[in-house]
Formats: C-alpha cells, structure tokens, sequence
C-alpha cells in the first residue's frame, strides 16, 4: 500500500512495467488525486482489450489469459484491486466485493463460474473490470509507451549534468529501446 503526499502532485511519474501492479498502483494514484496527465507507463503491452482504450494495461501474464477454460484461483468475493479495503469503505470500490458486483452483472452468461464452493470467474474477466475501473478514474489520460526501457540513470541537478550541492539527483533519466529519451521525477518498477 502506498501512502501519497502532497509532494507528488504535479511531478512526473513514470512506472515501467504495464501489468496488474502498474494498473493497481496507477488506480491508487489517480485516486489519491496525481493527475493522470503526470504518470507515464512504459511497458510491453502485447494484450489488448478491445475498444477499452488503454490496450492491455493491467492484464500482464496473470491476467492476458484468453482461453476460457483460464480461470481465476480464487472465488469472486476474494478477488479485489485492493484486497486491504474493506468493503463497507465506501470510498474505495476497488473491493473483492465490488468485483463480485461487476461479474455477476457483465458475466452472466458464463455457466462455467459457477461450482459447489462459489463463482470462478475467468482470468481475463478480471482483466476487463481492471480496465473499467481504470477509464472510470480517468487513467486513459495517462501517457502508454509500448516498448522496453534499456537504461536508466539518475540525472544530475544542474543543467550542466553537475550535481547540486548535497550531491542529489533530480529524477531518473529513462532510455527506451526506440532510443527515446523520458525524465521522471519519481519511478515505480511494477
């Protein structure tokens, strides 16, 4: 769980990394109120989800499974974006009950949920309701590199490439494998 200070606030973040925990940490960002606009993901985003806009964001190995014999290992009541709320905060509709909720409503049709010991949804149903969750807040905004990052370096605090006075950086400077180069001020592996 990630706990967001006022400092974040119009910093450049970039994440590396665009599968379930880059959405989970994007999700708890933007909720914490950092404007998408300031988040830059960079990641392989080889799974899409057709029309949903954010082409494979969230689904990473866990969750790009399409087969639909590929299902969830827990019950829907235990799947949740963030398993540590409790469903009764009603700040949060990230819950394993607010999954439960939007499965029962948009999966109907899949006969194959339900067993003696509860619903199993499919992998990649999960990975639908991330995605919704995620153009609900606005992630949409967000900048989506679909590539590699190859290197990164922490940049140096005056314009020169000298280091201030405490010998600080001042962020990350990001090499991508098309050769593009991104600053972020804050990076997040996930």
């Amino acid at each position: 769980r990630i706990q967001i200070k006022n400092k974040m606030a119009g910093r450049r973040i970039a994440i590396i990394g665009d599968g379930f925990s880059a959405a989970s940490l994007i999700y708890q960002l933007i909720d914490k109120g950092v404007c998408p606009k300031d988040i830059t993901v960079f990641g392989a985003g080889k799974l899409g989800l057709d029309g949903l806009g954010l082409d494979g964001l969230g689904r990473g190995g866990a969750y790009g499974a399409v087969h639909p014999a590929y299902r969830l290992n827990v019950r829907d009541h235990l799947q949740a974006l963030f398993p540590h709320k409790s469903d009764d905060d009603k700040s949060d509709d990230g819950t394993a009950e607010a999954f439960a909720k939007w499965a029962a409503s948009r999966c109907a049709s899949d006969k194959g949920a339900a067993t003696p010991y509860g619903r199993y949804y499919r992998r990649s149903d999960f990975a639908r309701y991330v995605q919704d969750k995620l153009q609900q807040i606005g992630a949409n905004a967000i900048s989506y590199h679909k590539c590699e990052v190859v290197a990164m370096a922490p940049r140096a605090g005056n314009d020169d490439g000298s280091w201030d006075d405490r010998g600080d950086a001042h962020g990350w400077d990001i090499t991508l494998s098309s050769h593009d180069h991104h600053h972020a001020e804050l990076v997040f592996l996930a």
